[in-house]
């Protein structure tokens, strides 16, 4: 429950850093509040049907779904050679250069994917209405839709949002999409310095800008240019 909630909490302070990153405490007290009201209903005297309900709708496609586009955002559009430098600044060479971690690139890759999807068309396939001393009414059944569409529905969305929001023709609106903003990264210049200098050692780039507010760096500058998915800093292309 303490890793659910820090990741909400943490995912809502990274939206909105400028207004919430000194005020995460108020932040986590109100999604606190708010869940505890919400479980209320699964103490009453219909709390196991709710239960069920959350249980059944809430944590099966939408989990699975959520995952697997991680995996295929992460590894194939952000890259995984550039994940692998980004655990490489945190963690070092040791770990990364590993053989055995080869192992954990594999299953990012392929594995995890593969998996999740199977598991997701396999579910699809063998559907049927949850039941709970009987089937639920077509209300709750309703009620149950509506907690998946209201959180699978934010995918289409946002990209559709950012699509149209982003200026220049489509090539170059797909490339600003898959390619990290220039905020990305570290929001302490002494770690961003650091995690620049890793990726621009092992063929890479961390995405985002070198500097974020103002300042420039001679040995390696921030304003790089995107060129057929590859990032160019002096005249030298970067792979994903």
């Amino acid at each position: 429950m303490f890793a659910i909630i820090e990741t909400v909490v943490t995912a809502i302070v990274d939206e909105f850093p400028d207004k919430l990153r000194n005020r995460k405490p108020i932040v986590l007290a109100v999604v606190c509040i708010i869940g505890y009201l919400i479980g209320l209903i699964c103490v009453t005297e219909a709390g196991p049907y709710w239960a069920d309900l959350f249980d059944l709708y809430g944590a099966s496609f939408s989990l699975l779904m959520f995952a697997f586009f991680e995996c295929i955002g992460i590894s194939w559009f952000y890259g995984i050679k550039r994940f692998r430098n980004d655990i490489r600044s945190m963690v070092g060479d040791t770990w990364v250069d590993f053989p055995i971690f080869y192992w954990w690139v594999f299953n990012w890759v392929a594995i995890t994917p593969a998996v999740l999807l199977f598991v997701l068309v396999f579910n699809w396939t063998n559907w049927s209405d949850p039941e709970h001393n009987g089937p639920f009414p077509g209300w709750a059944r309703a009620i149950g839709w509506i907690i998946i569409m209201a959180t699978l529905i934010w995918i289409p969305i946002v990209w559709i949002y950012e699509f149209f929001r982003t200026p220049g023709s489509f090539y170059e609106r797909w490339q600003a999409m898959s390619n990290p903003r220039e905020e990305w990264g570290p929001a302490v210049q002494k770690f961003r310095d650091e995690a620049w200098e890793v990726h621009y050692n092992h063929g890479t780039t961390m995405g985002g800008a070198k500097v974020l507010r103002g300042g420039t760096n001679a040995a390696h500058p921030a304003d790089g240019t995107i060129e057929n998915g590859t990032q160019v800093f002096d005249n030298k292309a970067y792979e994903k």
